[in-house]
């Protein structure tokens, strides 16, 4: 007998394959599925069984793991994308992600020919292992404050590298715990002051490769205090050997200050680079990576949930009828579609956004061209905020519609949810870091109104021409929505999205301008003004990437895309609706008319075949969804969860301590102790 999923997908007309090419880079599906298929036929990369291990068992299995990817890799002549590929499909990040994630891309963007010449043969060999050392015990986002000091002692010809403080100690570094031998430190650094007087001058946070491990022992050198920070919140990052690392006094040479746009000469002259936002490249390079990746998990944690509601079944509307589908009920549907939806417009937005930064980065090696760096660390960080707040959200609430089971292990949610957390305060605490959007914004509304023209805007912030228009009368703007069908126009939507960033940009700019706080008392604006900006981003970036490929789609895909299209601006809509209530672009009968459109959307327009046949687009393998069994694409959910709780043992080994209790209660109990009755 077919079960439920299967039904579904027998009534699709939609090809998955199709509607997947707008997810994935050329070929890079099929090059997912092809290595997934050798992962799984080895036993250290199972994954169903990583859940039941501690801290220490998870790191040792990370060290296994890493060496084991690495032997693959040789065996099958794998390319490095490829090699990355394989790394990603253990979900977790792995004692080694950090060196090839940050360490090796940041001597290829930072360093000079020389320093990778020497650094990039070793790091592939895995001579050198790095990771990136950039926050400290008591600093993370202001970079600018950070303690560790890289003081340049001239006769030596040398940086003298230290962490003055216990505060100062670089914490929370990937693959710093057992791996690395050597890091990527931001220290600030100290010239001697020019014209021979006393003392030493700062000239900001620089990088350093610092070492920090016998490379034959794996010893820590003199001067480093190193070590590992334990386990993390709810379990996550579980095979990521997050470290510790206090300097004392660590001589490194001159030339191990990346030096490819700003130097210091053996003379301790200072040379500035060219343009004085290269120093955000790292940053930019780490935070571009974050919404793809996130939204990957959310598309697997919506996958889940989609199919096993579908295969789910609870209550009837008659007596003696078969029980309906969980995934037929209005209030799953309402928080299970708009994910969906939510999925793909990150994935599509994230890879836009790295493929800007690969445009930027070529622009910058090969022609010396910066144009691109300043929008590209103001959006990076929009997308960044957003992406990684919506997605822990939605993981979340993918669980809950799985009710009691989503709890389980066996579910598979767990540790999409608890690696996923994380990104909203690594590489910069979200509320902190919106606040360099928005400044960006200001300045760019500013910039503008001072021309009179639009044109020194970045394509991302072409909506604020709004902002041309006085105050007064941009409070007058209202929507032109006078049926529940104009919602549905692109268009329209857009209009209202940049509306609503706008008037929060102008809102922000007349506070700051009437000078009554500090900049500090604006950063919920600020988290607001970033989140709206990159709204404007992410739809308009959905909908251009439906648009180009519709032509390629048949009807049915056609209808599904767009139908998925809406439901997103839809629902983003809504949730800004306080901003166009408050602006007076909306009235309460136009908010009627957008709740309506995105009923409909949901609850009668999007059905379960097209649902899955939308998660069979994502292309996740068995090997995929490893660790989960409610997740299964054959629908033998519980058969499997039986399967599971029988391999998770009988109870047997706790049978001594259980009679144990047993027998002291029944002791007390035969000396007439009548209060442990009253107690128990």
């Amino acid at each position: 007998m077919s079960s439920d999923l299967q039904v579904a997908r027998s009534k699709s007309t939609i090809n998955a394959s199709r509607i997947g090419d707008l997810l994935f880079e050329p070929g890079s599906r099929e090059t997912r599925i092809r290595i997934a298929g050798i992962l799984e036929k080895e036993p250290i990369l199972e994954k169903s069984q990583r859940v039941f291990l501690g801290h220490t068992e998870l790191l040792h299995l990370s060290l296994r793991v890493s060496k084991r990817l690495l032997e693959l890799c040789d065996i099958y002549s794998w390319t490095i994308p490829e090699y990355r590929i394989a790394c990603a499909l253990q979900d977790d990040r792995l004692v080694i992600s950090l060196h090839d994630a940050a360490f090796v891309p940041v001597i290829l963007a930072q360093g000079s020919d020389e320093q990778q010449a020497k650094w990039v043969p070793k790091c592939r060999r895995f001579e050198v292992t790095g990771c990136y050392a950039q926050t400290e015990l008591a600093h993370g986002n202001n970079v600018q404050r950070l303690e560790t000091v890289a003081r340049y002692d001239l006769a030596a010809q040398e940086f003298v590298i230290s962490s003055p403080r216990v505060e100062s100690a670089k914490w929370w570094i990937g693959g710093l715990g057992v791996l690395a031998n050597h890091a990527m430190v931001i220290a600030i650094l100290q010239l001697p002051s020019p014209s021979g007087s006393i003392g030493y001058k700062s000239y900001g946070p620089h990088l350093f490769i610092v070492p920090l491990r016998s490379q034959t022992t794996h010893e820590p050198l003199p001067g480093v205090t190193v070590g590992t920070l334990g386990p993390k919140s709810y379990g996550g990052f579980g095979m990521v050997d997050n470290g510790y690392v206090h300097l004392n006094d660590v001589r490194i040479p001159l030339e191990n200050m990346l030096n490819r746009y700003s130097q210091v000469t053996p003379a301790g002259d200072y040379i500035p680079a060219k343009h004085d936002k290269l120093s955000y490249g790292s940053m930019v390079a780490l935070r571009s990576g974050i919404p793809a990746e996130e939204a990957w998990r959310l598309a697997r944690a919506i996958t889940i949930a989609i199919r096993y509601c579908v295969y789910r079944r609870q209550f009837s509307d008659k007596k003696d009828d078969i029980e309906r589908q969980v995934i037929t009920y209005a209030s799953v549907q309402y928080r299970l579609y708009p994910i969906l939806a939510q999925a793909y417009a990150f994935i599509i937005s994230g890879r836009e956004l790295s493929s800007m930064y690969l445009k930027m980065n070529e622009a910058i090696v090969q022609r010396g061209d910066f144009g691109m760096l300043a929008e590209m660390h103001s959006l990076s960080t929009a997308l960044k905020c957003k992406v990684s707040s919506d997605c822990a959200r939605g993981i979340e609430e993918a669980r809950k519609c799985l009710g009691g089971h989503g709890f389980s292990h066996m579910s598979g949610i767990g540790p999409l949810f608890a690696n996923t957390v994380a990104s909203q305060t690594y590489e910069g605490d979200n509320y902190v870091i919106a606040q360099q959007t928005a400044r960006a914004l200001l300045k760019h509304a500013a910039v503008i109104r001072a021309e009179g023209t639009t044109k020194s805007l970045p394509p991302s912030s072409l909506y604020l021409r709004h902002t041309l228009i006085p105050p007064p009368q941009f409070t007058t703007l209202r929507s032109t929505v006078v049926a529940k069908a104009n919602w549905l126009d692109p268009s329209t939507q857009l209009a209202a999205l940049e509306h609503r960033a706008s008037f929060l940009i102008l809102d922000l700019g007349l506070k700051v301008a009437r000078g009554e706080k500090e900049w500090q008392t604006y950063s919920w604006d600020c988290s607001r003004v970033t989140a709206a900006h990159a709204d404007v981003f992410i739809v308009s970036t959905f909908q251009n990437a439906v648009g180009r490929n519709l032509p390629s789609f048949s009807h049915d895909e056609k209808s599904a895309m767009t139908l998925l299209c809406s439901i997103h601006a839809l629902s983003t809509i809504i949730s800004g609706l306080a901003e166009l209530f408050e602006s007076g672009f909306i009235n309460p009968m136009q908010s009627r008319l957008l709740r309506q459109a995105l009923d409909e959307a949901v609850t009668e327009v999007m059905d379960v075949p097209t649902a899955v046949a939308m998660t069979d687009a994502f292309s996740f393998t068995r090997y995929d969804m490893g660790g989960s069994i409610l997740g299964r694409d054959d629908g033998k959910v519980y058969q499997g969860m039986w399967e599971a709780a029988q391999q998770t043992g009988d109870g047997s080994e706790f049978r001594e301590e259980c009679l144990a209790i047993i027998e002291h209660y029944k002791g007390q109990a035969e000396e007439g102790g009548s209060n442990v009755r009253a107690k128990l």
